[in-house]
């Protein structure tokens, strides 16, 4: 379903661009304003409690859309296994397309988040617990058992973002392609292997 674009929606995804290029601490309410279009005042009214509750509400709509994006794929593909490669490399197009300006909106918001930033911090931490659910569905829907589609699913988050700080900082996509290689080579091993312990 398209989300409708309300104000609100504007400054969300406004953010979230920003969030991509900026990062968390780069990211003002005049800048947030002026991407989305909006007139002053008019942010307070949809989000009282300023910045931190707009990135917060920026954080799950991006997850929405990631998680979107991989249960699309999954529908469109019969080997999941298939679909986590297609999401790969998808990811390393769109930075390749962005000239190596955006990054992920979750990890720029969970490098710079403070220690007061505790409600922040909650929506990323369950952000993230989402990502590795949706991950570890693909995982056991191709056949690779718990607990191992579970630990998988962190390897993956884990490499995912890595691969795209390390190649936006060195504005090189192979940087990105050889860990994604890497993580779906690692996953079909896991997949070949259960299948092998599971008999015919």
């Amino acid at each position: 379903m398209a989300r409708k674009n309300t104000t609100r929606e504007r400054l969300i995804q406004a953010t979230i661009r920003l969030l991509q290029r900026k990062g968390y601490a780069g990211v003002g309410l005049s800048t947030i304003l002026s991407e989305a279009g909006a007139p002053k005042g008019v942010l307070y009214h949809h989000f009282p409690e300023g910045k931190a509750e707009l990135v917060a509400e920026a954080v799950r709509a991006s997850i929405h859309q990631i998680v979107q994006e991989l249960q699309g794929l999954r529908k469109r593909c019969r080997n999941p296994l298939d679909a986590l490669e297609i999401w790969l490399g998808v990811a390393c197009d769109r930075l390749e397309k962005s000239g190596y300006e955006t990054g992920c909106p979750l990890a720029a918001a969970a490098l710079e988040a403070g220690s007061g930033d505790v409600p922040l911090k909650r929506v990323l931490a369950d952000g993230f617990a989402t990502l590795r659910s949706e991950l570890a569905l693909f995982l056991a829907s191709a056949g690779i058992p718990e607990p191992r589609s579970q630990a998988l699913s962190l390897l993956l988050v884990s490499g995912y973002e890595g691969a795209l700080m390390q190649a936006r900082a060195a504005s090189d996509k192979t940087l990105f392609e050889q860990i994604g290689c890497v993580l779906i080579e690692m996953v079909r091993h896991e997949h070949d292997k259960s299948e092998k312990e599971a008999g015919p």
